[in-house]
């Protein structure tokens, strides 16, 4: 597969994975459109979510400590904890790139590049559960949309 062939496909994923949202939530446009109509939906403007609200409540959702993300600590409860916030990351602030995202972790771009991959390939796209849990986390004092 040639790169471009990848790009376009990662875009086409990042779209689907973009368009299934918390609450109920539907939109349409780009991501970044999506994410603004969200935050105005929830009465937060266009409010970005910062990082460290991200990786602490994928750190709530998993029982661990922010700290232990951040870390270079190598258990599997921790990678998956990592990875899992990563992906958050890439998915909740698609204006940030991997390499920003690889300084706020303390890692290179390409462990940013293999997180987000290995967590897909594991968990699908992302098991339904925890992105409930890290979204009723982020998003607590939203009300469900009806219709």
């Amino acid at each position: 597969m040639s790169y471009a062939q990848n790009l376009a496909k990662a875009a086409r994923e990042r779209r689907i994975r973009m368009s299934v949202l918390p609450l109920g939530l539907s939109m349409s446009g780009t991501a970044t459109g999506r994410l603004q109509d969200v935050g105005r939906s929830l009465g937060m403007g266009t409010r970005r979510i910062p990082t460290k609200e991200i990786i602490a409540a994928v750190a709530q959702a998993h029982k661990v400590e922010v700290d232990d993300i951040l870390g270079h600590g190598r258990s599997r409860f921790l990678i998956c904890a990592r990875h899992h916030a990563i992906t958050q990351c890439i998915e909740l602030r698609p204006d940030l790139s991997l390499s920003h995202i690889g300084r706020i972790f303390n890692r290179d771009h390409s462990t940013i590049i293999h997180a987000r991959d290995s967590w897909a390939k594991k968990n699908g796209v992302m098991r339904p559960a925890q992105r409930r849990a890290v979204y009723a986390i982020l998003f607590k004092d939203a009300e469900p949309m009806v219709g």
